[in-house]
């Protein structure tokens, strides 16, 4: 392979990971973050423009393709990686046959809930408020209700205010 088709493959699949970074943390970040990774993400771009006039259009294209599929890919595993664990409230109203047995998951797993009557239209029914910290708990909980059928739930952010 051609040392310039190297060149210009390794910075297309930089500039796809810095692109896609760019426009998650332009809404996720703080201003001062999304004005960094914006700076950083077009000063990049200009040098993958400057190296597309060295390569022929077909490898321009087949090289940005495979540089979107995998780069995008790796850049929001690489960005979940660093999230910092937020606290949810998960509201759970199971069915009256499921409701001990995700009780008894959520004992079994140290997940903390607390239980509740609820009148719904269908009649009174238990319902569960399960607390996350972690994005391991929240997998964990959510492997629970899935494993137990159609179990449908209303998920809010905890934010610390007063």
């Amino acid at each position: 392979m051609d040392k310039t088709i190297i060149i210009f493959s390794t910075i297309t699949l930089v500039n796809v990971v810095l692109s896609t970074a760019k426009s998650i943390l332009t809404v996720r970040a703080s201003r001062e973050t999304a004005a960094l990774i914006n700076a950083i993400s077009y000063g990049f771009y200009s040098l993958v423009v400057k190296q597309m006039a060295t390569v022929s259009t077909e490898t321009v294209v087949i090289v940005t393709v495979m540089a979107n599929l995998i780069g995008v890919y790796f850049s929001m595993w690489l960005l979940d990686k660093f999230k910092k664990d937020m606290f949810w409230k998960i509201t759970v109203i199971p069915e009256i046959k499921n409701f001990e047995n995700i009780r008894r998951e959520l004992i079994e797993n140290d997940l903390g809930f607390n239980e509740y009557k609820v009148n719904t239209k269908y009649g009174n029914q238990m319902a569960l408020d399960i607390f996350s910290q972690t994005q391991y708990k929240s997998k964990k909980i959510k492997s629970i209700l899935d494993s137990n059928g159609r179990v449908k739930y209303h998920i809010q952010e905890i934010k610390n205010q007063l």
